[in-house]
């Protein structure tokens, strides 16, 4: 599972630095929110470009190094510029109402301390709940994490920690620090010797790369804890909570759990009078193929790979400097608001996860949303897009690419649901769409209702309606989130 998230997770400098290291849909035409889609990315073109600039300027190369070091940072560097460049331009979620509201609360934040003024904001698509300091003032603030948060103040408590760790020039000092590690003379001995050994080679350069590795994981922790710090005392001087520091170091300690972990009956969505498949909810037995085993890794121990690594001990660090400098009382703010943000951001979770073609978790965010809002026309939409996505997948033998294998790290429910994904046919998946049977005579604009629609229609390969709903979609949404889907006539046949 790790693997699948790399794209997700980690900082683009530290990624490349790993690798120097080896029912029916329309019960009620009520409104909703829809996730937004940008068609005209040419505004987003100013800020790319800034933030390219940005970058370069701020990674400057150091003096008297070697010919290696000096190609490996310009290398990083240009790494470096093609990931903001990629992350600006094609992942900003630059929508109405969430990147407004994130807009304002940051702007609070800058407000209170006008040093940061040359800093920016960017709120991006990426489901995985995390946030980043790009290193040039640059503050990524993924969708996901916005969608786990409890408050405001929460919100505003990240951004500060952001800034802070642009205000100790962590990702600069730390790419130093570790390429001057790397290409120090006395490890790049060690290197060597191990090079020239007769036996088990790979395992003993391993060894010294893990030893160099954890030692980075050290570093980078002792930052953690100055930017929750400092976080702390700049949150201090705006009108927002810093009590809710601690609270939101507490929530990323679990914050890999699910939106809803109370037990989920999927049979209740899927097993209708049209389904034959026997749900069950259980995880294979020791064995199975779809359980993955492997050998113990010493990177994998403890919380070395976590996304929030040593929040117990960082609550701690920051609730005895709270003693020192305690925060004013400051009464809760009315949570209506963001609850509202909370619930829009996990709309958005829900569409990322299938754009980028995570369709198991697509589905299960989606049943999970279901949950609590059974009639919600998109939520009943995405069920039968992504039960669709799968077939052609299956169709297609390349099914394992987008279903996940069952893990001890998952959520429960999510293996519940793996186990009956890993375990259906092509038979199974139709019978299941046809229990999210959609009334193929409706009349609706709606974007996602006629993509589902159509989506319904070619799994039951009914070729009139499959062209009408085409049609229609074409005529409304020309160049839509749903092009490529519409216009893939070979995708089932």
């Amino acid at each position: 599972m790790y693997s699948r998230f790399c794209f997700f997770i980690h900082h683009p400098v530290l990624l490349i630095l790993s690798l120097l290291l080896c029912g029916s849909i329309l019960k009620a035409q009520h409104s909703y929110y829809a996730p937004y889609f940008l068609r005209d990315t040419t505004q987003l073109d100013s800020l790319t470009e800034v933030s390219i600039q940005s970058v370069e300027k701020s990674f400057v190369v150091p003096e008297h190094v070697s010919l290696a070091y000096r190609r490996t940072f310009k290398d990083l560097r240009d790494e470096a510029m093609d990931e903001i460049e990629y992350v600006v331009r094609y992942t900003t979620l630059y929508d109405t109402v969430l990147y407004p509201y994130m807009q304002s609360v940051f702007n609070r934040v800058i407000a209170a301390h006008p040093e940061f003024k040359h800093c920016r904001l960017i709120l991006t698509r990426s489901p995985v709940e995390n946030a980043f300091a790009f290193g040039d003032g640059t503050l990524l603030f993924n969708v996901g994490l916005l969608s786990k948060l409890n408050n405001e103040s929460q919100v505003a408590f990240v951004i500060c920690h952001e800034l802070s760790h642009g205000w100790f020039n962590h990702v600069q000092a730390g790419l130093k620090k570790r390429l001057d590690s790397y290409f120090d003379k006395d490890f790049q001995k060690q290197i060597r010797i191990a090079k020239n050994e007769k036996y088990d080679i790979n395992k003993k350069i391993k060894t010294l790369l893990v030893s160099f590795t954890m030692n980075q994981l050290y570093n980078m922790r002792v930052c953690e804890k100055q930017a929750d710090s400092l976080g702390y005392f700049l949150l201090l001087k705006t009108n927002y909570d810093a009590s809710q520091g601690v609270s939101t170091l507490a929530l990323l300690n679990k914050i890999e759990d699910p939106y809803y972990p109370d037990f989920i009956n999927f049979g209740k969505y899927f097993n209708c009078s049209l389904s034959n498949y026997e749900f069950k909810h259980e995880v294979p037995v020791k064995g199975s193929i779809f359980m993955v085993k492997k050998e113990k890794d010493p990177m994998e121990e403890g919380d070395s790979l976590s996304s929030h690594p040593d929040c117990p001990k960082r609550i701690v660090f920051l609730q005895d400097l709270m003693k020192s400098s305690p925060a004013d009382f400051i009464k809760p703010a009315d949570n209506i608001l963001f609850d509202n943000i909370r619930l829009k951001a996990r709309y958005e979770v829900v569409q990322s996860w299938y754009d980028y073609e995570y369709y198991d978790y697509a589905l299960y965010n989606t049943l999970q949303m279901l949950e609590q809002n059974y009639s919600n026309n998109y939520l009943n939409a995405m069920v039968v897009l992504c039960l669709y996505q799968l077939k052609v997948f299956m169709q297609a033998h390349d099914y394992a690419e987008v279903v996940s294998n069952i893990s001890d790290k998952n959520p429960k429910n999510f293996n519940d649901l793996l186990y009956t994904l890993n375990s259906i046919g092509l038979t199974d998946i139709d019978q299941f769409s046809r229990c999210f049977s959609l009334n193929l005579n409706v009349d609706t604009n709606d974007e996602f209702l006629l993509a589902a629609l159509y989506a319904s229609a070619r799994i039951r390969n009914d070729e009139p309606m499959t062209k009408k709903f085409r049609l229609k979609y074409e005529k409304l949404y020309k160049d839509g989130r749903f092009s490529r889907l519409i216009q893939d006539q070979s995708a089932l046949k």
